[in-house]
């Protein structure tokens, strides 16, 4: 896809039918994420019951991987055009590889998966608690992106536009529904 030409209605558009990344084949092989700058998503087929209510989330962005398996779309990430920070590094190196520190998504998951996985906020997902979430995340997340090395900032956009129905995106997104239940589920695992 051709960054450049790129309108918010066009990403969206290709986040509601990307090519979707087994996060632990990225996880043994970090060349396959571009070393570019870019636009990420992450997609779930796990629904996190303590969040939604009603049918809050039949609004979501679904998508299917070959297995037919459907996938919401939950978190769009950016690298800024001011970072030297590109895909490879946060999607390998703080989502897939980082602390509860390091990623909004991990901190997220984990505030969201604490009970159910066992998860110590006072380790911040150090040592076995990373290879537990990684473990969750390989099974039930797929990652998607667009690159190119002049990212724009298209978040904001974007939020305006999908941001309600993007239960991840905690931070500078005021259409997040969810945002008060994720920053109070969140607190524990402040740093």
């Amino acid at each position: 896809m051709e960054f450049d030409l790129l309108t918010t209605d066009k990403i969206i558009g290709y986040f509601k039918r990307p090519k979707l990344f087994l996060p632990e084949n990225l996880y043994n092989n970090k060349e396959l994420i571009p070393n570019e700058k870019g636009i990420y998503g992450w997609y779930f087929n796990y629904y996190f019951e303590s969040l939604f209510e009603g049918d809050s989330i039949k609004h979501l962005i679904y998508v299917k991987d070959g297995n037919h398996k459907k996938y919401a779309l939950m978190y769009i990430g950016i690298t800024e055009i001011n970072s030297k920070q590109k895909l490879r590094d946060r999607i390998y190196k703080k989502h897939l590889c980082g602390s509860s520190r390091n990623s909004t998504v991990r901190k997220s998951l984990a505030s969201l998966l604490s009970d159910k996985l066992s998860l110590d906020p006072q380790n911040k997902l150090n040592g076995q608690d990373r290879m537990v979430l990684n473990s969750w995340l390989f099974k039930y997340g797929r990652v998607a992106w667009i690159d190119r090395s002049e990212a724009i900032d298209f978040e904001r956009k974007i939020f305006d536009q999908i941001g309600a129905i993007l239960p991840l995106n905690y931070q500078c997104n005021k259409n997040n529904p969810w945002r008060v239940k994720i920053r109070e589920l969140r607190k524990p695992w402040a740093n």
